[in-house]
């Protein structure tokens, strides 16, 4: 069915984009003000597990195979939606909790920018899927913010923009870029 298929292709995208940005993410917990770059590139490579590990699990959670009706399918799709918009606006006020040193404020700002706009996409596809009971009217929810929507690419691309700071500086760290 294309529903399935497209729901499978915006799944991998929304996947691809957490893992390319999973390292960039915090817990809102803890002063992170006075962070030196070493320890901020630490803080983004052992907080990345938690988000990744929230964004497999929330795949791992919904059954999009065995989803046998057109009922079902559209039900699943928009859990789907609702968690992946959790997911990323957690993410993306945890990331503007961070308070990054001077060397890296500019990437973490545009990061958190990028990643407020790509939760409006998925709040925007969540309320159109919302109203979705067949699955024409999902497909066409998935047309409108297509899993090929750049702006889940500009959100990742922090992440790589950290990345190579981090390896110009001789930081070991992991990021997890795509």
């Amino acid at each position: 069915m294309a529903t399935r298929l497209a729901i499978v292709g915006l799944l991998t995208a929304l996947a691809l984009a957490a893992g390319t940005f999973a390292g960039c993410g915090g817990d809102g917990g803890g002063d992170s003000s006075d962070l030196t770059l070493d320890e901020y590139f630490a803080e983004l490579e052992e907080r990345s597990a938690e988000f990744e590990e929230r964004g497999r699990q929330a795949e791992d959670d919904l059954d999009f195979v065995n989803a046998g009706t057109e009922a079902e399918q559209v039900e699943l799709a928009v859990e789907f939606f609702t968690l992946a918009v959790t997911i990323y606006e957690d993410f993306v006020s945890e990331l503007d909790d961070l308070n990054p040193p001077a060397e890296v404020q500019s990437v973490h700002e545009d990061a958190v920018s990028n990643g407020r706009t790509a939760v409006e996409r998925l709040r925007l596809l969540l309320d159109l899927v919302g109203d979705a009971e067949t699955e024409a009217e999902l497909d066409a929810a998935l047309e409108e913010v297509s899993p090929a929507d750049p702006v889940f690419e500009t959100f990742s691309a922090a992440c790589v923009e950290l990345q190579g700071i981090a390896d110009e500086r001789g930081i070991d760290v992991d990021l997890q870029c795509g």
